[in-house]
């Protein structure tokens, strides 16, 4: 245990989900559909909920949200966060 605990190297996690399989080299995370037919849900927010999550973190915390995709209830669109404003898919 005093091994595992001192030790420094490089470790690195890739998740596979919906297989046993491993997930390829350059994926961090990887989902499979080949057992079981299905989607990915992003969460849903309404125009409100989304706008209160930009004010509240966009100037205080800009790239976290940078890349974030939600789906808009109040508008039926998937939005996504490009660092200044929602855009709409």
């Amino acid at each position: 245990m005093l091994i595992t605990m001192l030790y420094t190297g490089n470790l690195y996690s890739q998740v596979m989900i919906g297989s046993d399989q491993l997930p390829q080299v350059f994926s961090l995370l990887e989902i499979s559909s080949a057992n079981q037919k299905g989607g990915l849900r992003l969460p849903h927010l309404t125009t409100a909920e989304r706008t209160n999550l930009s004010d509240t973190y966009a100037t205080t915390h800009p790239n976290l949200l940078k890349g974030l995709f939600i789906y808009n209830t109040t508008t039926n669109r998937i939005e996504y966060w490009n660092k200044k404003i929602w855009v709409s898919l």
